[in-house]
């Protein structure tokens, strides 16, 4: 009980440093945002009307949507196993759900590639290495225990995740 409590107590004051150094990650995808949007203020990004689209065929379209609920499904599945203590499985999840490993279904990340924005591509490329990243730090856990460089990693993660999301729109070309 005592152990647990300690453990506790320590994810809660790492999640605060760690969330200062999101904020500045958050900041600095937010200026990439803006930029690529032509912004000048840097006001909060807003999903929405100022997306930029990307038009794909109906069927890579529908193999991109694919590959991003099966991100989404791996850092989810991902999350149930640091939560049981599991954290090379959990690794092993990010490694093929989110990292180099990913094969992008049956067209393949370069059929998605030939359509995106260059920003979009690195961004797409700044996942999958945060994702490697992620990887090292789930294998680092077992011997280090240091829960901060995991919640940092999956923070770094999404935050590359939402900062896509917020400056790309797909569009299924008919």
């Amino acid at each position: 009980m005592k152990k647990s409590a300690v453990l506790l107590s320590s994810l809660f004051l790492s999640a605060f440093s760690v969330a200062d150094e999101i904020s500045h990650d958050h900041m600095a995808m937010q200026g990439m945002h803006h930029q690529m949007m032509g912004e000048k203020d840097h006001a909060p990004i807003m999903s929405g009307a100022n997306r930029i689209e990307v038009v794909y065929p109906r069927e890579v379209y529908e193999n991109t949507l694919g590959n991003m609920r099966e991100h989404l499904r791996s850092l989810n599945q991902m999350s149930s196993l640091v939560a049981k203590g599991e954290y090379e499985k959990a690794a092993d999840v990010i490694e093929r759900g989110l990292g180099y490993a990913h094969r992008h279904g049956t067209a393949g990340q370069a059929v998605e590639q030939q359509y995106m924005p260059q920003q979009m591509m690195q961004l797409g490329q700044q996942m999958h290495q945060l994702s490697g990243d992620l990887v090292l730090a789930l294998r680092d856990m077992e011997i280090t225990g240091d829960y901060p460089a995991v919640f940092a990693a999956i923070g770094k993660v999404t935050e590359n995740c939402v900062a896509c999301h917020d400056s790309f729109r797909l569009v299924a070309e008919d």
